[in-house]
């Protein structure tokens, strides 16, 4: 009789350890990605740009146009 007693709490001891865990996909979410540059025009440490040239970024995602201001986004010499 105790090896039925010990077989029934250990088949509900499995149902609540499987039923606790939980998978990693987070609602078929994508991970949030920072942002980062692939490309620049003129490129990386170009020489002689005259200084009326447009530059253009690239990035690694989709960017909304409006978030960027001078305390967003930096160009540097």
């Amino acid at each position: 009789m105790n090896i039925k007693n010990l077989t029934t709490v250990l088949a509900f001891a499995a149902i609540f350890l499987f039923a606790g865990c939980n998978s990693d996909d987070d609602s078929g979410t994508d991970p949030i990605i920072d942002p980062s540059v692939e490309a620049t025009s003129p490129g990386d440490e170009v020489d002689n740009v005259s200084l009326d040239k447009v530059v253009s970024v690239g990035f690694n995602q989709e960017m909304d146009a409006s978030t960027f201001n001078s305390n967003t986004f930096t160009l540097k010499q």
